[in-house]
């Protein structure tokens, strides 16, 4: 029954995709994240939907910050050399609060997360993080290379 829901979500999910418009890339990396997070949990289907509805949750508000990051390091980069002492206090003091607010984000969503599943699982989920993202820059790497032989 298990399989026979996830193979239902997998291609609803990807006919989804198929039919909208095209995703940025942390859209797409998070949705091969999801699918790959609930088959490897391998959950009750009411605890994945509550998984991922906090992933959903947390994600937005992480991506949001991200943004404000990228748009003052940018902000940095075009004005660096005609900041006086004090915008650079204030850039940084910027910077150590995004820096912040994202840990903090990321514990909260941790908690949250700890709340719902067992011990035991909120363990595998752990390990799935640190293998997807083992997974991830192995396949990067690849890529490079794989371009860099084909010049």
């Amino acid at each position: 029954m298990k399989k026979l829901a996830f193979s239902i979500f997998v291609f609803i999910l990807f006919s989804l995709l198929a039919i909208s418009k095209p995703l940025k890339m942390n859209e797409r990396l998070n949705t091969i994240k999801k699918v790959k997070l609930i088959e490897f949990m391998e959950l009750e289907e009411s605890k994945s939907s509550k998984l991922l509805a906090i992933f959903d949750q947390y994600d937005k508000k992480e991506i949001e910050l991200h943004e404000e990051l990228k748009k003052l390091s940018k902000l940095i980069a075009d004005s660096y050399e005609d900041y006086s002492n004090e915008d650079y206090k204030k850039v940084n003091n910027s910077l150590i609060n995004l820096h912040k607010q994202i840990g903090d984000l990321k514990v909260d969503k941790s908690n949250e997360i700890r709340k719902l599943l067992t011990e035991k699982e909120f363990t595998k989920l752990s390990l799935f993080e640190y293998k997807f993202v083992k997974e991830l820059r192995k396949r990067l790497i690849k890529r490079k290379l794989d371009k860099r032989n084909k010049e």
